[in-house]
């Protein structure tokens, strides 16, 4: 079982406290900790819980009643002391830096509080606060170290798994990441701290969301890009198939980030932003799909017109002019066609069209296809005339 809370403590006052001084420290730690419930990680959690806890110290120490019930059930379960008559209280130093802001000073204090009170698990839970929010990043071995010391101390230091959680899911090791925040939960729960609950369960489905995102994910967009790096020969049977499975695909995974998001009672403005930009960019993939379906048929539709009146330009040259307008009837069907479909008027590098070509709409296979077939059709009409004049 979690040690009983020290409301006193918590605030930062001596239990011979008047109400008004009560009072103007609960409007202080709350006004502290307000600002940070609204970070992420196990230290928004942390507060999120502070707040509540202060809430709870509001409602006892304000009531006559109920404040003297609570110091006869603290006189009931005296306190340990930690620190020895005439020596400096340094976790006392160092929650006092973490009220200040000043991250660097209370890591100093809290190191000294960790030689001195080794055995208090409070000297560890603020080390967990504090090494998670060093100015140069949370120092995750000592997070580590912090969160198992608290849990050796307190076996039900939901808070301390929490934070061991943190710790292996920075390092990739998800399987330890999610029994640690199940463990969490779970005594959270019990303990009636939502706060840490929330976070837990939160930061469960973020590893599935990712775990979706990377396999799922990724492999729709490998095979998209498949599909638009090969370039389309033709609007085949088999390509529309592919881009519809490929969208069908799309929107089974918009369903299950939406599932996930379902299962997170409490979100936070992280969660919810995390959730809004999936879906933003999975509905984006969408309608890129469709961008293709609808590209590739606008894509093909312009050359083939172009090319027919080419072709009867062409024709009628050949006609017109024999052999000599046969070759000249090629020359310029070339030309054309390599226009519409590169942007150069004499075939370049066929593998490196300009973006803005219908070339590069249609992939570079086709391309070279247009202009094969064009050449082919044009030797074979010189082939024609030639055999006409015999």
């Amino acid at each position: 079982m979690a040690e009983k809370v020290n409301y006193y403590e918590l605030l930062g006052v001596a239990r011979e406290a008047g109400a008004d001084e009560i009072r103007a420290a609960i409007k202080k730690q709350r006004t502290i900790w307000s600002n940070r419930a609204s970070r992420g990680g196990t230290i928004g959690a942390e507060a999120q819980n502070k707040v509540k806890l202060i809430g709870e110290a509001e409602k006892t120490l304000l009531d006559a009643a109920a404040r003297a019930a609570y110091d006869q059930s603290l006189n009931d379960t005296p306190e340990k002391t930690w620190v020895k008559e005439g020596e400096r209280d340094w976790l006392q130093v160092a929650q006092q830096y973490i009220q200040d802001g000043d991250v660097k000073m209370a890591e100093a204090a809290i190191e000294q509080a960790e030689q001195q009170q080794a055995d208090n698990p409070e000297v560890w839970d603020a080390a967990i606060l504090i090494y998670e929010s060093l100015d140069e990043g949370a120092d995750w071995n000592r997070v580590e170290r912090a969160a198992t010391q608290a849990i050796l101390l307190d076996p039900d230091n939901a808070f301390g798994y929490a934070a061991r959680g943190d710790v292996y899911w920075s390092k990739d090791d998800d399987d330890r990441a999610r029994t640690q925040y199940q463990k969490a939960s779970e005594l959270g729960q019990a303990q009636g701290n939502q706060a840490i609950v929330d976070y837990a369960q939160e930061t469960l489905v973020k590893m599935d969301l990712h775990d979706v995102l990377t396999n799922q994910g990724v492999q729709l967009e490998n095979r998209f890009n498949a599909v638009m790096g090969n370039g389309f020969i033709s609007y085949t049977k088999e390509t529309k198939e592919e881009l519809a499975s490929i969208r069908e695909g799309c929107q089974s995974l918009l369903r299950t980030v939406e599932r996930l998001n379902a299962r997170v009672k409490n979100p936070s403005s992280d969660f919810k932003e995390l959730v809004r930009g999936t879906k933003s960019d999975i509905e984006s993939n969408i309608r890129n799909i469709d961008d293709a379906l609808g590209g590739e048929k606008e894509a093909m539709r312009k050359p083939i017109i172009v090319n027919v009146l080419c072709l009867v330009i062409f024709f009628i040259l050949c006609g017109v002019g024999g052999p000599i307008g046969a070759v000249l009837g090629t020359a310029l069907l070339i030309m054309v066609m390599s226009w519409i479909l590169t942007g150069d008027k004499i075939p370049g590098n066929l593998n490196n069209l300009p973006e803005d070509s219908f070339g590069h709409a249609i992939g570079t296979g086709r391309t070279a296809l247009w202009l094969f077939a064009n050449m082919a059709l044009g030797l074979l009409a010189i082939w024609i005339t030639s055999q006409m004049g015999n």
